[in-house]
């Protein structure tokens, strides 16, 4: 299946989870780990030409980079020269997430859990091994608040395969926007805009997310 991705003027900006890279040095086992070691790959080589046609740029958060790091120490030498390798080619993105909004973030996620849930849930689904089953949003981890917030302030694509990890993403982007996107299913995850036209009347919601626009404000000032 081929997908179509956001048609722009400007550079789009991938940023990408851990499992990206991770995978394209995954073993081969299972058919599992060949189809998600296979995914990796393709998806890697298609942003890469997009890289050198001058239409895209590929980032890592900080917190990838450091979660990669931590993982070496499981993965042959010549694996881990492989992802070194990576590593050193990507823009990195090393915004520091202070400790009072990554709990923001994270106490929200648990309150879109208990009061939207229901409305969230992306038209798409992912492949099981039991069939096709719904993407549902998942409680935000501190590894997975940065990373958000590093895609947002960089207006980045977030590309994963844990997509339930960062539904809440889509709540601080526009409807239907591509913002979000399954590399082993080759497609983007958008949320039903009735569900965020919902949540967009939330007080809470409106708190938070106001606190992401200060950030932006601050990059600004900063450039």
């Amino acid at each position: 299946m081929t997908t179509s991705f956001p048609s722009t003027d400007t550079v789009q900006v991938y940023m990408m989870d851990t499992n990206v890279i991770r995978y394209q040095v995954g073993r081969n086992s299972s058919l599992e780990e060949r189809r998600l070691k296979q995914a990796a790959i393709e998806f890697w080589g298609t942003v890469q030409e997009e890289t050198l046609a001058r239409r895209t740029e590929i980032m890592l958060p900080k917190e990838v980079v450091a979660e990669l790091d931590i993982q070496m120490h499981s993965l042959t030498l010549q694996k881990q020269d492989k992802l070194r390798i990576i590593i050193e080619s990507l823009l990195i993105d090393s915004f520091d997430l202070s400790l009072s909004l990554e709990y923001d973030l994270r106490k929200f996620s648990s309150y879109v859990i208990h009061h939207y849930r229901e409305h969230l849930i992306p038209k798409q689904q992912t492949t099981m091994q039991h069939g096709k089953s719904s993407y549902k949003i998942e409680y935000l981890q501190t590894s997975d608040a940065r990373i958000l917030v590093s895609a947002y302030l960089n207006d980045a694509i977030l590309v994963t395969r844990n997509i339930k990890d960062f539904i809440v993403y889509l709540l601080f982007c526009a409807p239907e926007e591509k913002r979000l996107y399954d590399f082993v299913e080759k497609q983007f995850v958008t949320i039903p805009a009735e569900g965020l036209d919902l949540i967009c009347q939330d007080s809470y919601f409106q708190e938070v997310r106001s606190k992401l626009e200060q950030l932006l404000v601050g990059e600004e000032q900063l450039d």
